[in-house]
């Protein structure tokens, strides 16, 4: 069961020790380089897509998948539906954005409030929480 849920930015996860007692959604983006995680953590799901929303960029990002949004929803349910009791930790680099948003959407989905180190929420992917949306539904 998850107890709580918090999202961050890469620079601080990188500072924290790893809990046995927490699992974390680690996201990084196609260019961006992959986090250095301390060992321990009670899980790792490690994610790759670009904090954009499509139509809106360059063309060369990589927006997260429905496949993406599926992963991601079946992780945390399974922890949502797990006997012991863990705390939710997702990042992304900023800690604003792709964070932000899944933080946002697992504590609708779970019911429990989602606390932000580097960001407000205001700045959440709406791509990435409409996705999670969509599959979950």
């Amino acid at each position: 069961m998850i107890t709580s849920i918090e999202y961050t930015s890469r620079r601080d996860i990188e500072r924290r020790q790893a809990a046995a007692d927490t699992v974390v959604l680690s996201i990084h983006g196609v260019d961006e380089r992959s986090p250095r995680l301390a060992r321990g953590w009670g899980d790792v799901l490690s994610m790759q897509f670009d904090d954009v929303v499509p139509g809106e960029g360059f063309g060369c990002e990589e927006p997260m998948t429905r496949d993406d949004a599926r992963r991601i929803s079946a992780w945390i349910g399974h922890w949502a539906q797990a006997r012991q009791p863990v705390k939710l930790l997702i990042h992304c680099n900023a800690g604003v954005s792709r964070s932000a948003a899944v933080a946002l959407w697992a504590s609708h989905a779970l019911r429990r409030p989602a606390q932000g180190v580097e960001g407000d929420g205001r700045d959440a992917n709406p791509h990435v929480r409409s996705l999670l949306s969509q599959v979950a539904a």
